[in-house]
């Protein structure tokens, strides 16, 4: 190399030879081809991986997927009819993004049989592997990846009504949006693991389910459908070529693909064009759209990992608090209490003039007239039910609800969206009320713990 000897032994420390092989006795044989981890990228980085379950088989027959996270804000996702193709994902992502130097993984058999493609791989590739301990799942950060993204997934098929059999392309689209979003630190984690600068041109013209129009050559008089978009293939075509979900369910891959314009849908043929699409899919694939943000994370399970708290620790200990239904708080024979835990403005914080003339907040407290439009009831801002609030310094005023609806709704955007910023906390205490760590968490019914989400005690 025309170096020095410190320069040698510097570059020596600083690299890798995991592939050598003898020069120096006679040819007696053909040298072994299937060296081909040169040609990969090695991750000088750990990596956790985990399989994830879905309770729907997916349009393409997937039921499962395997996930590849780093905590740098790097995931990958690779779907799979079993879990017996735990293997065929590993090589995937190896081909994809590169070999990683360390795994963490729990000991599934498809993953540390002697004879698993998965187990072969490892050696193969060179991995450095740690199992994690049995009945440990939050040793394996790759748990922290699934949740991220069933957080994500919920609130897609919530707000663009996704139909749950597609959710292999969907948590592909949300692992490659995922990764290619900048962190804290100003950079992708898709550039943290590779040093790479990623570009994104293929993934910023669609979103997840858009309303497309695509050309399909062979039918030149139909030209253009209406579909879905879900996402890139990669596998399929040239740069740009995209996954598009017909009406009868097929998923095709097609270069010209544009977006269904807003003017275009307020027409009427193209409305009753997504109408009878939409129509046409539920009746191939299923009327299974998720309307409730609620709904989502049953879908998906951990059939290898074991409830670490067991089914039967709630019957062991009967003294542990459980989370009291509404039900059994309100006493539904008193009509007048029933009315006021309902009703949709109690609770409400809204900012009116107090006896000063300055804007503040207050809550609404409970109803105390009924409205007097009866006719009426369906528009808030004409109706006349009267409400107490309360300011902060404990004063009670009244507010009728026509004036509580139009405070609430000026402190909404266009898209019903409402925030509200802290401009700085000065400081914070809390008093005798304020729960302890150990009194702070509730068992289910169902057996899990969940902390208790309140802020009783404290003050800002």
């Amino acid at each position: 190399w025309e170096c020095s000897i410190v320069t040698a032994r510097a570059t020596l420390q600083a690299s890798t030879q995991l592939n050598l092989r003898s020069a120096i006795a006679p040819l007696s044989r053909r040298y072994r081809t299937d060296l081909l981890s040169q040609r990969l990228r090695r991750l000088d980085c750990m990596f956790f991986t985990d399989t994830l379950f879905n309770k729907s088989r997916s349009i393409v027959g997937n039921t499962c997927a395997q996930i590849f996270y780093d905590p740098n804000g790097f995931m990958y996702i690779h779907p799979m009819v079993s879990k017996a193709d735990a293997g065929n994902a590993l090589d995937r992502f190896v081909n994809d993004v590169g070999i990683p130097n360390r795994l963490t993984y729990d000991g599934a058999g498809e993953q540390v049989g002697v004879k698993s493609k998965f187990d072969q791989l490892v050696k193969h590739y060179h991995i450095n592997r740690h199992l994690i301990e049995p009945y440990s799942p939050w040793q394996n950060h790759a748990e922290t990846g699934i949740r991220i993204i069933k957080a994500k997934w919920k609130r897609l098929m919530s707000r663009c009504s996704v139909p749950k059999r597609l959710w292999d392309f969907a948590l592909v689209w949300i692992s490659k949006v995922y990764s290619r979003t900048a962190t804290k630190n100003g950079r992708t984690g898709f550039e943290v693991i590779t040093g790479d600068t990623p570009d994104i041109s293929e993934w910023t013209d669609f979103t997840f389910y858009d309303w497309v129009w695509y050309w399909h050559p062979p039918d030149v008089t139909g030209n253009p459908h209406i579909g879905r978009w879900l996402g890139v293939s990669h596998r399929v075509g040239s740069a740009l070529c995209y996954w598009n979900l017909t009406d009868n369910g097929r998923v095709v891959a097609r270069i010209t693909v544009q977006h269904v314009s807003s003017d275009e849908m307020s027409t009427t043929e193209v409305a009753d064009k997504m109408s009878s699409f939409t129509s046409s899919l539920t009746n191939h694939i299923g009327g299974d759209v998720v309307t409730s943000e609620m709904e989502g994370f049953p879908d998906f399970i951990n059939e290898d990992v074991e409830d670490p708290f067991g089914a039967k620790q709630e019957d062991q200990d009967p003294e542990w608090p459980r989370l009291p239904e509404l039900d059994d708080i309100v006493d539904n024979a008193d009509a007048e209490c029933a009315h006021d835990t309902y009703h949709q403005y109690i609770g409400a914080e809204v900012a009116v003039p107090d006896a000063a003339g300055v804007r503040r907040m207050a809550k609404v407290l409970r109803q105390v007239r009924a409205n007097t439009n009866e006719g009426e009831t369906n528009n808030p801002l004409l109706d006349t039910s009267v409400f107490e609030v309360q300011f902060p310094d404990g004063t009670i005023d009244r507010l009728t609800a026509n004036l509580i609806a139009e405070n609430l709704m000026s402190q909404c955007d266009e898209n019903g969206y409402h925030y509200q910023a802290l401009h700085e906390i000065v400081e914070h205490r809390k008093d005798g009320t304020a729960l302890s760590r150990e009194d702070g968490f509730i068992r289910s019914k169902s057996g899990n713990i969940h902390p208790k989400k309140t802020t009783r005690g404290w003050e800002l």
